[in-house]
């Protein structure tokens, strides 16, 4: 049995699809398109996940969307009735034909639009599923728990913002819902975009800069606008906010006279902006923990799952892991919209059709992916030098350790937003210029921000204070001092790192590359980032990988067996 599952019409959509009960391929539309962030619906990458298969959809039984419209109406209309004529603003965006609620009401239509498809062969079941209980089974039916608590949180789904629950064998219970306005997603949205970023899509920037704060000035003023009340609630102050009536920006007069000016988009980062993104952090953390140990002393459960947009922030995970009761945890890593796809599908699996669970999702490499022929035949055609080496592996590890800034191609394209060894730019973390070069020269992003640290799994306790597996790199941990002058680069300001531990079994390729880097170097880690630039998706072709290369400061470009080196009179001065 086919099901297709689809997130759209937001931000970040995406397709996956399962072939009986098992997940086989997954992307996001950026890849495709290369809008980043892309919200429309996803036809390359349902194109992508039915021809992995060699199938069209008319082979698909089920189609599931990852959002319910037509839930919580009466919510939505009490809310807009409440606080009118303020909320005219917030009528015309939902309202928006485009992107909004009715794109959503008439999904199934735009399914007509594939390739191939039959009015009298297409025969699949259309399903909308409520949409924190598609981040609830995208985080737990594929999770190698039996049982476990789970807590999503992001902006908003139908109307819910956070949901609290536990998952036993292939149901869940709901515990406890949080609705709009309160929302753990928009509070750091409105910080996001006070500090001058981009909303849905630089949340990650506002963690980095966290880290430069040093007071607790702000976060005092926080424990104003985001209140923690007993049984694992939150609420929130909405006289700082505008957007629960739709209004740009985001923020009142309250919150400008509470924290002071905005930041302009392109302006310089002050001391005083990264204070304010630490308050904010700091209440974040204090909200997820506050729900945590909530959860865990009503379920007594072991193991914790989390989804939604908020499980991308890697400091709080790491907290909740090291802080709480739970022994075990597991963070999907697709957690915002895109992995939602993959809850919807597996509702129809486990949830409506009741099948037990037999599926574990321990990788993220459900992406396209180019044969040796492929990749060969391109690099002919476009008329580049290269040459064809017997150990990717070990040719990469020497340029690292070299110096050079490299791209690593391989496999099939991760799915979610880190790159974990098969879309990757990597560098020697043992340089301490190394950070500001790649940001500076590869990137062309903003100088605060950090790199991860890809380790071999069983070298972590001697590096980090903690050793707990992080495979998805969604887990900071602290670089133990003795070795921060040893990793530099991917020692973040305040002494921690985004760890992205690698094993053999599941990717040997990569995991070879670092083994090979500790050999001559003595060094079991590499700087990893993902390979693309600012403003840019993740590479998904050769052909992005090419253009990258190219555009970019790196030095070398490995794909799949083949070098591609840049003269010294090419390469950027460093």
């Amino acid at each position: 049995m086919i099901i297709l599952g689809i997130t759209a019409f937001q931000h970040d959509s995406a397709a996956c699809v399962l072939v009986d009960g098992k997940l086989v391929a997954a992307a996001e539309e950026e890849r495709f398109t290369r809008k980043k962030h892309d919200g429309g619906f996803p036809y390359g990458a349902i194109s992508y996940c039915l021809d992995e298969i060699g199938a069209s959809i008319n082979d698909v039984a089920w189609v599931a969307f990852c959002i319910n419209p037509w839930l919580n109406l009466h919510r939505k209309l009490f809310h807009l009735a409440r606080y009118f004529p303020r909320t005219l603003a917030f009528c015309r965006d939902q309202a928006d034909y485009s992107s909004g609620i009715p794109s959503m009401m008439v999904a199934k239509q735009y399914l007509r639009k594939l390739p191939g498809y039959d009015p009298k062969q297409a025969r699949f079941k259309f399903q909308f599923v409520e949409h924190h209980i598609a981040h609830a089974y995208s985080c737990f039916t594929i999770s190698p728990f039996d049982e476990a608590a789970i807590l999503t949180a992001d902006g908003i789904g139908e109307w819910t913002t956070t949901l609290l629950a536990q998952g036993r064998g292939n149901t869940i219970s709901k515990f406890k819902e949080i609705y709009f306005p309160f929302s753990l997603g928009a509070f750091y949205t409105t910080l996001t975009t006070y500090l001058g970023f981009k909303r849905n899509s630089d949340e990650y920037k506002v963690m980095g800069l966290s880290s430069y704060g040093k007071t607790d000035e702000y976060y005092n003023e926080f424990k104003r606008v985001l209140r923690l009340v007993p049984d694992g609630e939150y609420e929130m102050d909405m006289s700082f906010f505008n957007y629960q009536f739709g209004k740009i920006p985001y923020y009142s007069d309250k919150f400008l006279l509470t924290f002071g000016e905005d930041r302009k988009p392109g302006q310089e980062v002050s001391d005083r902006h990264a204070e304010v993104a630490r308050g904010g952090q700091r209440r974040l953390e204090d909200a997820l923990l506050h729900m945590a140990n909530y959860l865990h002393k009503i379920t007594g459960s072991k193991n914790l799952c989390l989804n939604g947009g908020v499980a991308l922030n890697c400091v709080a995970n790491g907290r909740l892991i090291k802080e709480t009761q739970f022994e075990d945890i597991y963070v999907q890593p697709a957690a915002y919209d895109a992995g939602a796809a993959v809850g919807a599908a597996f509702f129809v699996h486990n949830g409506i059709l009741g099948n037990p669970r037999d599926f574990v999702m321990d990788n993220t490499f459900w992406g396209p992916e180019y044969s040796h022929e492929q990749i060969e035949a391109f690099l002919k055609l476009a008329k580049v030098p290269f040459r064809e080496v017997k150990d990717p592996s070990a040719e990469a590890a020497k340029l690292l350790a070299n110096g050079h800034v490299i791209g690593w191609f391989q496999g099939r394209m991760e799915f979610g937003p880190r790159a974990l060894g098969k879309r990757s730019i990597l560098a020697d973390p043992r340089d301490p210029q190394m950070k500001d070069v790649v940001n500076e020269q590869v990137k062309h992003r903003e100088s605060f921000r950090p790199f991860a640290p890809s380790i071999l799994a069983e070298k972590v306790s001697e590096y980090f204070d903690f050793s707990y597996p992080s495979p998805f790199m969604l887990l900071v941990y602290n670089v133990l001092p003795e070795k921060r002058k040893v990793i530099p680069s991917v020692t973040h300001v305040d002494g921690t790192g985004r760890v992205h531990t690698v094993v053999k079994s599941m990717d040997p390729l990569y995991y070879n590359l670092i083994a090979e880097f500790e050999r001559l170097t003595g060094v079991p880690v590499v700087l990893n980032t993902s390979f693309n630039v600012k403003e840019e998706p993740i590479v998904c072709t050769p052909k992005d990988a090419l253009r990258c290369f190219y555009t970019t400061g790196l030095d070398d470009l490995v794909i799949d067996n083949f070098v591609l080196s840049k003269t010294p009179a090419q390469r950027r001065p460093r």
